[in-house]
């Protein structure tokens, strides 16, 4: 029953925002229609960066909060939550422990259950607060690939048996630390170890696009430039004449 025009949208990133992705969406919608039970695919969330999407769930899935608690969670919800540092110690140590109440809650319904959901709303909007109070570009950074990190395995605590696929940057899925930061994938290999895999998707012809800086032009096409051989892009060029090359990949239509 969700409108997905309108929650792309309210995802707030124009990045997202493109027929690509509505696409995709319907294609799993579809998929999901004729499949069994055990293999529909779900969409979950696990960026920490906002905090409007999150209170919204806590709201409409009546997670039981006192008239008091859904004041301050309304105030968090707009600018990601930046009323968090006008809030009183007091304010500030209520507020934790109302979320890290809900957060600790479960059952064994999947990630999809009222309970779940609740849980998970309330420990992103946890981490959101991380965010909000690590100020320094560096500290945000760690913050945000830790959150993440500990959100996917939230989710798979309560969905035990499910294969996942996350969706992100390379920056975040890495293996390893980027300039002494640790990334998402760096936390998931302490925990998951060789379960968790990384795969890239390389461009070595098309078009990207992009907005201009100062979004006076709105977006932009741009040429993909021909890859120099020594890139991975230019060995998948290389591969496409050449049957002999040693590459293995698989292309998306």
């Amino acid at each position: 029953a969700i409108d997905v025009d309108t929650a792309i949208a309210d995802l707030g990133y124009w990045i997202w925002n493109t027929r690509a992705l509505r696409n995709a969406l319907d294609e799993l919608r579809n998929f999901n229609q004729t499949s069994s039970p055990d293999q529909k695919v779900s969409i979950v969330g696990i960026d920490v960066q906002t905090a409007k999407g999150a209170i919204g769930a806590l709201n409409s899935l009546d997670a039981n909060l006192t008239s008091e608690e859904s004041a301050v969670l309304s105030r968090l919800g707009e600018r990601n939550g930046a009323a968090w540092r006008d809030l009183n110690p007091g304010q500030r140590q209520a507020t934790r422990a109302t979320l890290e109440r809900l957060a600790a809650m479960q059952d064994r319904n999947g990630i999809g259950s009222t309970v779940n959901r609740i849980a998970l709303s309330a420990r992103a909007l946890l981490w959101c607060l991380e965010l909000v109070d690590a100020e320094a570009f560096w500290d945000n950074t760690r913050a945000r690939d830790r959150g993440m990190a500990e959100m996917v395995k939230e989710m798979l605590d309560r969905e035990p048996n499910v294969r996942a696929t996350l969706w992100a940057h390379l920056g975040h899925l890495a293996r390893e630390a980027v300039v002494g930061a640790p990334t998402l994938g760096e936390y998931l290999v302490q925990s998951l170890g060789d379960s968790y895999r990384v795969y890239a998707l390389a461009a070595y012809s098309g078009v990207a696009r992009g907005r201009d800086r100062k979004r006076e032009l709105g977006v932009i096409a741009h040429p993909l430039p021909v890859a120099p051989a020594y890139t991975l892009e230019g060995a998948l060029t290389q591969n496409e004449r050449s049957a002999s090359a040693n590459v293995t990949y698989w292309t998306f239509g």
